[in-house]
């Protein structure tokens, strides 16, 4: 069973959660970066429990200790996207004031 899992974003800011995430708008496992157009890796590291149970008992064990894994996402560039409503397609000649 995971018992929490950490996240470091490669910006300096980590998320430390046993929540597995919502989504929007309840969404809880998140990241801003405050610095777009920067090359980023983030890394997970998970912490797990166990437990056993003998074949044929009712009775479950928890196992002593913890287990970690870690893993590191390959290096990807931070971009910053901005969406707007216009009222025609920006593609439209002459161009819309909104686009």
């Amino acid at each position: 069973m995971p018992r929490g899992v950490k996240v470091r974003f490669g910006d300096g800011h980590t998320l430390t959660t046993r929540s597995p995430g919502h989504p929007y708008p309840d969404h809880d496992t998140f990241h801003e970066y405050e610095w777009p157009k920067a090359e980023r890796a983030i890394t997970l590291t998970a912490e797990w429990t166990g437990r056993d149970q003998v074949d044929g008992s009712a009775v479950w064990r928890d196992v002593d200790g913890v287990a970690l894994t870690t893993t590191t996402s390959a290096p990807f560039r931070v971009e910053e996207r901005i969406s707007r409503l216009v009222d025609g397609l920006c593609t439209d000649r002459p161009k819309p004031p909104d686009c």
